[in-house]
């Protein structure tokens, strides 16, 4: 029972004895189902707009059925002062993923980072039943977690081998 901890996912809380390594998986499955949903949807558009492109050459030009000129293409425009994005990728030079800001359902809001393999090295997440930072090391390992779960603090320390070193408040025994 020593390696039971909380984490708040998706607005509830969920006492895990899994490594640590399998958060990090499963953030880096989030990421993929996400961007194979982003290229879904961004194929399906074009095939989309192919088909209704090849649709309009079949209508002859003097139709009154075939527009003029093409109809304008309303964006709403954010304010100076903001920018609205569902899901925001950060990449390198190289375009591989080293940052993204979302909303997850899993950890709800979120903010993941990734070094230059791939691997998630901090993910700050605010969900409905409390707020965590956790810190990973290269073998995707988590060795700090920072949290507030349902009004209690949490601060877990773990060492490279991923035996908690320090947790305030103490597991099972109650003491600080």
């Amino acid at each position: 029972m020593k390696n039971l901890f909380a984490l708040a996912l998706s607005g509830v809380v969920i006492l895990m004895a899994q490594s640590p390594d399998q958060d990090a998986l499963r953030l880096r499955q989030e990421f993929d189902s996400l961007k194979f949903q982003f290229n879904y949807e961004t194929d399906r558009l074009e095939r989309r707009i192919e088909t209704l492109e090849r649709e309009l050459a079949r209508i002859p030009p003097a139709s009154p059925l075939r527009p003029s000129q093409p109809a304008p293409i309303l964006v709403p425009t954010p304010s100076a002062d903001e920018i609205a994005v569902r899901r925001l990728v950060v990449t390198d030079d190289e375009g591989r993923i080293r940052g993204v800001l979302a909303v997850s359902e899993i950890y709800g809001p979120m903010l993941g980072l990734l070094n230059e393999h791939g691997d998630v090295v901090g993910l700050f997440a605010a969900g409905d039943a409390g707020t965590t930072l956790e810190i990973y090391d290269d073998a995707a390992g988590q060795r700090a977690l920072l949290g507030l779960v349902e009004d209690e603090a949490t601060l877990q320390l773990r060492d490279a081998e991923g035996n908690t070193s320090v947790r305030v408040p103490a597991a099972e025994t109650g003491r600080q």
